[in-house]
């Protein structure tokens, strides 16, 4: 875990971002790693304005860009390991979050390679970081 993470959400991420597999981590298991309560972390996260499902959704969402970005594997293996039941659900999770079918979205990093990572950076960063972006 990032010895820098201090809020609750930071925290979350970073355990969920180091075991994302399908299937997705529960609640019990990240408060089991971080010595609290369920309790205790759903009202951490709820007093940052956040829930777990929101970051796992996140996390989803982060780990399909980058696999879809540095992986020419199938969608059905990504979806998989992500913890999707079924190609049909990714797809559906992938477009609500992106706006863009995951083979859309691949098209349009190979079409412009010279800003392949500053897209995957910037246009798709979470929610939380858009925020910081566009207060400074």
């Amino acid at each position: 875990m990032d010895a820098a993470a201090t809020t609750a959400s930071q925290r979350v991420r970073a355990i969920l971002h180091a075991s994302l597999v399908a299937p997705a981590p529960q609640i019990e298991d990240v408060a089991a790693q971080l010595a609290t309560s369920v309790r205790s972390l759903q009202r951490e996260l709820r007093d940052e304005g956040v829930s777990f499902r929101a970051l796992v959704a996140d996390a989803r969402r982060e780990r399909a860009q980058a696999q879809i970005a540095a992986t020419g594997a199938p969608l059905s293996e990504i979806a998989f390991h992500l913890g999707f039941s079924e190609v049909s659900a990714f797809h559906r999770a992938f477009k609500a979050w992106t706006g863009q079918t995951p083979t859309a979205y691949h098209r349009g990093l190979v079409a412009q390679p010279v800003n392949r990572l500053a897209h995957v950076a910037v246009r798709h960063a979470p929610v939380d970081r858009l925020r910081e972006i566009r207060v400074s």
